[in-house]
This record gives structure tokens, C-alpha cells and sequence, in this order.
């Protein structure tokens, strides 16, 4: 989530952290002054864009998400208030569901996988190696619920991948996306019970929901 901040000297864009219909965190940009009036543009993933005043009431110490400023919403009206308020709601439970780790390095792969995923509800971390795989499957701060292996990184990588993730960590669900015609390489992850689910292009909302096992 990000939000674009217009000062009397500066225009900068920062993350946005603990929004609220009050207020939220702003990290990763410049420090303003206490009590400086600025023009925010949030945009939440929830595909909401908010256009508001607010003020900088404190500044955040240094810490795991960095400095940052703690701002205050100034509302025109109740209405603006509830919306941002609603849209607030929406992104902290899409936030707190296990995201969907897609391992593809295939230049559509956000078009095909990763942007469909969001739009389902579900956060989607994209990884282009095996490698960032176990990586993003083993660090503490991440929850994963599912992931998705697209054939693209090669069908001998790719269920490799998906026996490793099997063995690391069973508990996660593993969908197998299989870009070619031939059927032998799902086969195969079949019948090596790699994959809980399989996938094939093109594929839809709904058998993307299904494969992932979201209610």
C-alpha cells in the first residue's frame, strides 16, 4: 500500500502501514515536521483511491519498518470518512489471510497468475527461483498458504520444487501450473504426488479458486 504526499516543499511517496479511518504510519520517505499540513493520495490495494488533508502528529522511532511519521486524516465529510474506513477493513483481511507464493520467472506471470490471485482476495508474493522459493517458504515474517509452480522454470525444476516444498513444509497446499500441451509432464506430477491440484492455461477464476482451495 502506498501513498503519494504533497508538502509545502516536497512531493514524495511512501508505504503505508496501520491505516485507519483516523490516521496511519507512513515509512520509507522523508521526515516532515510536527504539526505540517499535507495532501495525501492513498492508494489501497483494494482499489481504492482516497484523496485527503491530514496532519504529521508524531514521528515514528527507528525500527524494524524504519522512521516513519504517524499522520492524522482530516475528513471533508462522514461519507469520506466511512469509505476509507470500509477500504481499511477490506485490506487488513486480505492481509491477514496466507498469501499464495507464485514461483514462475516467466514475463507474464503477474498478468497470468499474480494479479488474478490478488484479485481473489489472497495476497500474492511472486519469486522467479527455486531458490527464493525455500527462501520465501522458511522466513519467519511470511505465511503461505499455497503455492503455485509454473512449469516455466522447467518440468525437472519444477517438481523438484514441488517435492522439496512437500517434504519442507506439507502443510502448505501445492499447485502445479503445467504450460504445455502433453499431458506425461502433469502425469507425472500426478502420479509423484507432488501437487495437490493442477493447472493449465488458460485458466479461470474459478478453477484458480479451486486449485487453491479458497472458500
Amino acid at each position: 500500500m502506498t501513498a503519494t504526499v504533497s508538502s509545502p516543499t516536497q512531493l514524495a511517496t511512501y508505504r503505508v502501514h496501520d491505516v485507519s479511518a483516523g490516521g496511519a504510519l507512513l515509512t520509507d520517505g522523508p521526515l516532515l515536521a510536527i504539526d505540517d499540513t499535507v495532501e495525501i493520495v492513498l492508494r489501497l490495494r483494494s482499489n481504492v483511491v482516497a484523496r485527503l488533508a491530514a496532519t504529521v502528529v508524531r514521528h515514528h522511532a527507528q525500527g524494524a519498518r524504519g522512521a516513519g511519521l504517524g499522520i492524522a486524516f482530516v475528513h471533508d465529510t462522514d461519507e469520506t470518512e466511512d469509505r476509507l474506513q470500509d477500504a481499511a477493513v477490506r485490506e487488513l483481511e486480505r492481509l491477514a489471510r496466507p498469501a499464495v507464493l507464485v514461483a514462475s520467472h516467466a514475463p507474464d506471470a503477474p498478468g497470468l497468475l499474480a494479479i488474478p490471485i490478488e484479485r481473489l482476495g489472497v495476497p500474492a508474493l511472486l519469486v522467479t527461483t527455486p531458490l527464493e522459493a525455500i527462501a520465501a517458504l522458511i522466513d519467519a515474517d511470511a505465511s503461505i498458504g499455497a503455492v503455485v509452480v509454473d512449469s516455466a522454470l522447467g518440468a525437472g525444476n519444477a517438481i523438484e520444487l514441488l517435492g522439496a516444498i512437500a517434504e519442507a513444509c506439507p502443510e502448505v497446499r501445492r499447485v502445479f501450473m503445467s504450460r504445455s500441451a502433453r499431458p506425461l509432464e502433469t502425469e507425472l506430477v500426478r502420479t509423484r504426488g507432488a501437487a495437490h491440484a493442477t493447472l493449465s492455461i488458460p485458466t479461470t477464476p474459478d478453477r484458480l479458486r479451486a486449485a487453491l482451495s479458497l472458500s
